[in-house]
């Protein structure tokens, strides 16, 4: 997945023309705060961010850009927020405990948008030691030419919020399953066998829609405490696969989607019970 992170620049106006005299802005003045006040740095499009994701997503790529550029390299200082703990949650090369800074390095070529990218690792910690939260804010930045910059528009558009669910959860639900079925396969029942791919939450389910030609393949599904969610494979054909699960009561609703044969029309739910 890439967050994207937009970090932008006000340059300072030189002149305004508004007929064939100079201006010199006494009667304008808004445009002369504008040409006056700091440079500055914020995240994105103008608004705070919130992404909500899981300990095993792994590497995010957080892409930082300097809009319309100073002739100059800017360097962003950064502190982390949070329940998250550095190197045991998330981690940035160069950066520590409390933070980090990256700089974006001025391009003589181009007078175009000057860019960096900011990778946060997510950890798996295989604990089960519930949501965490990360919070990466800007606090300071600073132009190698000396010239004020500031770390969002005062305290608006400085913050990015990564919500890292727990993926750790035990599961437990290899077995044979009777199951009913609504939408595409409505009225449909049957019994199906789930069984464990890999020890560590990954599981297949037979081809209870019969819809595989030839020899029938399993779909594929992963559960991530509670929530179901991978794609799955039937004779090459890919599908979606969400829902949930409960691991006391090994009760399951399926949600599947055959991106095939018309697509929207093969969509349906199971609802499956120990047999």
């Amino acid at each position: 997945m890439r967050i994207v992170i937009y970090i932008s620049a006000v340059l300072i106006l030189s002149g305004l023309m508004t007929s064939c005299e100079h201006d010199s802005f006494t009667d304008e003045p808004t445009v002369l705060a504008a040409e006056t006040a700091n440079s500055f740095v914020r995240f994105d499009n103008g608004q705070d961010e919130v992404f909500d994701l899981n300990e095993l997503a792994g590497v995010q790529e957080l892409l930082l850009e300097y809009v319309f550029p100073a002739a100059t390299d800017v360097t962003v200082n950064y502190t982390f927020e949070g329940t998250a703990q550095f190197g045991t949650d998330f981690s940035i090369e160069g950066a520590s405990a409390s933070g980090g800074s990256i700089t974006l390095f001025h391009d003589a070529s181009s007078d175009q948008i000057t860019t960096a990218t900011l990778v946060v690792d997510l950890l798996a910690d295989g604990v089960i030691d519930g949501d965490k939260t990360l919070d990466i804010v800007l606090t300071s930045a600073s132009a190698a030419s000396g010239i004020p910059v500031d770390a969002g528009q005062g305290d608006l558009f400085k913050r990015v919020t990564i919500n890292i669910a727990d993926a750790d959860c035990a599961s437990d639900l290899a077995g044979t399953y009777n199951f009913t079925g609504t939408g595409f396969l409505d009225g449909a029942s049957g019994t199906v066998e789930i069984s464990d791919a890999d020890g560590n939450g990954n599981y297949l389910i037979d081809d209870y829609a019969a819809l595989a030609f030839g020899e029938p393949v399993a779909y594929e599904f992963s559960v991530i405490c509670g929530a179901i969610s991978a794609p799955a494979q039937s004779e090459g054909t890919a599908a979606t696969i969400t829902g949930t699960a409960n691991e006391e009561t090994k009760e399951i609703v399926m949600n599947v989607t055959l991106n095939c044969c018309g697509g929207e029309g093969l969509m349906w739910s199971l609802t499956l019970t120990p047999a």
